[in-house]
């Protein structure tokens, strides 16, 4: 039983390193799916443990680990389902964090309620603007900010350096795309269209939005029959700084790091006889 909460569990974490910030929908569902296992067993525990009766419990007695390995292998697949949804806000993901971190008895330790708030936190990163990256480097710091021995108190440091946590930041990227009415100078709502570099399918999104992984993006369209069309061309732009619009920024940042900062305001503008999408939603 022990065995396999952790393997599940490790298995999730791996998952939210290889699919951070990336909102990939089949990741999500796997870590999700995983997540409301745990939960189940968790809450059977506590039936198990407030009636004083298991026989009709199998989970209790097949399945269930000790309460501090439960909440540990809990706590880690909820921070890798905040990790693959870094940023984006997402209502279900939210709903399902504040289910669990609503459990406030005495066996629930300090760890597991900062593991839970952390992961609310990665869950509306930057504001919505931000989200973490999946370099080599990103992701050694995601392993060490969100490594799974959690305190017991707010002064426990035995098994991991609390200090440490805060190395997230290392991996958060800016990666927020947001139209912009050429006349009015206001963001605006608005359906984009972005095509990967590997891949023939586009993606639907609708600005203001968070961008995937920007190397795998070629370009960004507007999608729209309200706005002219608009075609951005990441691959074959020989300055990306030109899209950002941000002339203070450092000129020793490397190309890639730019890339990875990328602040995309996609300057668009009304056709006549139209009205915007805030004041007319469904044309």
């Amino acid at each position: 039983r022990q065995a396999h909460a952790h393997i599940v569990a490790g298995a999730c974490f791996s998952l939210g390193l290889r699919y951070a910030g990336t909102a990939n929908p089949r990741a999500t569902s796997a870590i999700r799916e995983r997540l409301l296992d745990f939960r189940r067993l968790r809450n059977a525990s506590k039936s198990a443990e407030t009636t004083g009766n298991t026989q009709h419990d199998p989970l209790a007695l097949s399945q269930r680990p000790e309460t501090p390995i439960l909440e540990m292998c809990l706590c880690t697949t909820a921070i890798a389902l905040s990790m693959v949804m870094s940023g984006t806000g997402d209502l279900d993901t939210l709903r399902l964090l504040r289910d669990l971190r609503w459990n406030c008895s005495a066996e629930i330790r300090c760890g597991s309620h900062m593991a839970l708030g952390a992961a609310i936190g990665l869950l509306f990163l930057g504001g919505g603007s931000c989200t973490l990256g999946t370099s080599p480097r990103d992701v050694a710091a995601l392993i060490i900010a969100f490594f799974p021995r959690f305190p017991n108190t707010t002064s426990d440091n035995q098994y991991h350096l609390q200090a440490l946590r805060h190395l997230y930041v290392l991996a958060v990227k800016r990666r927020e795309i947001e139209a912009i009415d050429v006349e009015t100078r206001q963001p605006v709502f608005l359906p984009i269209e972005v095509a990967f570099v590997k891949s023939k399918k586009n993606c639907k999104m609708s600005a203001p939005c968070i961008l995937p992984n920007i190397d795998d993006v070629s370009s960004l369209r507007v999608s729209s029959e309200r706005y002219y069309p608009v075609t951005i061309n990441l691959q074959k732009t020989p300055s990306i700084r030109k899209l950002n619009g941000n002339s203070t920024t450092s000129s020793s940042m490397s190309y890639e790091d730019y890339r990875q900062h990328i602040h995309t305001a996609l300057y668009v503008k009304k056709k006549a006889g139209h009205l915007s999408y805030v004041h007319d939603p469904h044309a």
